[in-house]
């Protein structure tokens, strides 16, 4: 297990001095299971795109990776997108679409793991959304994401707090 090193605020006759983190602002550890097998992620990362259903439609799309982000990384994902990221790596995404209130309208979650992939609409309403959302808000700048569930043979928990970054696919 890796170990991190996480900021320390010493208050030290009234002045604050803090340690460097040495983590990503994208390290989010989540969980994540198809029939029972088990993907542990350590690293999310979040987009707002326009890639699904010819552009009409925005969404919220989560990568949750095994990998760190790096910011080579970061610059690479918000300018070509995911696919060379997650080529040969076992992931998850959750895709929340939203309208222009950014109410999510519907959930799908796809995971990816060696030998098998399985997608499902986990949430197909708004109110089937806030049941599985223990926390949700999005200000068009920062996601704050917390949920935990079961759909079919697949089970997820998640906890998050990122930036989200605009990504329009290329036409």
């Amino acid at each position: 297990m890796k170990l991190q090193t996480v900021a320390l605020w010493l208050a030290v006759g009234g002045v604050a001095t803090a340690a460097e983190p040495t983590q990503s602002r994208y390290l989010h550890p989540a969980t994540f299971t198809v029939d029972g097998r088990e993907l542990h992620t350590q690293s999310s990362f979040a987009v707002l795109t326009d890639e699904y259903f010819m552009g009409k439609v925005m969404a919220l799309k989560i990568l949750y990776t095994t990998r760190d982000v790096t910011p080579a990384d970061e610059i690479d994902l918000r300018t070509h997108g995911d696919r060379a990221f997650t080529q040969d790596t076992e992931c998850a995404y959750l895709v929340l679409f939203i309208d222009k209130d950014n109410v999510v309208g519907q959930v799908n979650a796809t995971i990816v793991l060696k030998g098998r992939t399985v997608g499902y609409t986990i949430a197909a309403s708004n109110e089937e959304f806030r049941k599985m959302a223990a926390l949700f808000s999005y200000d068009g700048k920062q996601l704050r994401l917390r949920s935990a569930g079961k759909f079919e043979n697949i089970t997820w928990k998640v906890n998050d707090t990122l930036p989200v970054f605009m990504f329009k696919k290329q036409k």
